[in-house]
């Protein structure tokens, strides 16, 4: 991922009836805040800037340098808008709620519901030895249930990763970005979609890229990825490596007894090479898996959640506040 280039806005910026308090996270595409609305209530703030592109060295405004600049950046904040209407129609636990968008600092920002939690990506790196069946269970479904979402409104994801997989503080999961989402079927006639390699199937990479090949079973591959990730610690050889010469292990053989074996062989078949040899249907794939049936609080919830999610810093809390990491 390109290293952010840009400052982010200081502490007390204000943004119409938002307030910044910090930055959460950065990524490829934006800079995500903390910030509280005009009644104190925390939301989470995400501003379209681009990581590769120099915009903000200091201050608030976003400012282009050349004409090829301003090309790139205003095609990439109509994508940008185009995308926030759509998933703002998306009524789904599943699916990152948008309570508001605006343009504001000759940029673009989606307002988003604050919830305690971390992503999959840090669940991940810090605490692998504990990423265990139930757990994976529970994200393959609630996850799969966001894809169906977005699928069933005609949006592909195509940057499905554990980073943009929020886990709250109950063990549920949701979706929580889609920088690179193609919307309808005029979707197919962009250039190869950006992505992310390890989670990106085959046909995302430029050398095997055609219109045609990039679809739900594309997807697919990103969640089979994804998952094989929790259970592996990291994800699988780059695609297109495994194009030359694939010697990728079966989930199945190598996690027999400590995963569901019927969860296994999904993964194993998710993340085939050939997109024609995949599931091709996240409905079906979730409609034929069981029911996540949760852990006794004891070992689960007041265990696992407390150890990984509620840490509040003193500051915060002296002014009633809780904050997450």
């Amino acid at each position: 991922m390109a290293k952010q280039l840009n400052s982010a806005l200081p502490q007390g910026t204000h943004l119409q009836q938002y307030v910044i308090e910090r930055v959460i996270s950065t990524g490829g595409f934006s800079i995500v805040y903390l910030g509280y609305n005009e009644n104190g209530i925390p939301v989470a703030i995400k501003e379209f800037m681009p990581a590769g592109m120099t915009l903000r060295k200091k201050g608030q405004e976003a400012k282009i340098q050349t004409k090829e600049e301003d090309r790139r950046f205003q095609m990439g904040m109509r994508g940008f808008f185009k995308e926030a209407e759509a998933i703002s129609r998306l009524d789904d636990r599943s699916v990152v709620k948008i309570l508001n968008f605006f343009l504001a600092n000759n940029t673009a920002y989606l307002v988003m519901p604050f919830e305690h939690g971390r992503t999959l990506q840090k669940l991940i790196v810090s605490e692998h030895e504990t990423v265990h069946d139930h757990l994976v269970q529970r994200i393959f479904c609630d996850v799969l249930q966001g894809i169906c979402v977005f699928h069933s409104n005609d949006i592909l994801h195509l940057d499905l990763k554990p980073s943009n997989i929020w886990i709250r503080a109950d063990g549920s999961a949701m979706i929580i970005d889609f920088g690179t989402s193609r919307i309808g079927k005029d979707g197919k006639n962009h250039l190869p979609p950006m992505h992310t390699p390890g989670f990106a199937a085959p046909e995302q990479h430029r050398k095997y890229y055609r219109p045609d090949k990039i679809g739900i079973w594309t997807d697919i591959y990103n969640f089979g990825a994804t998952i094989y990730s929790c259970i592996e610690g990291e994800p699988p050889t780059v695609a297109e490596d495994r194009m030359e010469y694939d010697t990728q292990p079966k989930l199945e053989q190598r996690w027999a007894g400590q995963y569901s074996a019927k969860m296994l062989r999904m993964v194993d078949k998710m993340i085939r090479l050939d997109p024609e040899r995949r599931p091709q249907d996240a409905k079906l794939i979730l409609d034929s898996m069981s029911r996540y049936t949760p852990m006794p609080e004891k070992d689960f919830y007041s265990d696992f959640c407390r150890r990984n999610f509620f840490q509040c810093n003193e500051e915060n809390q002296s002014k009633g506040r809780t904050t997450w990491s």
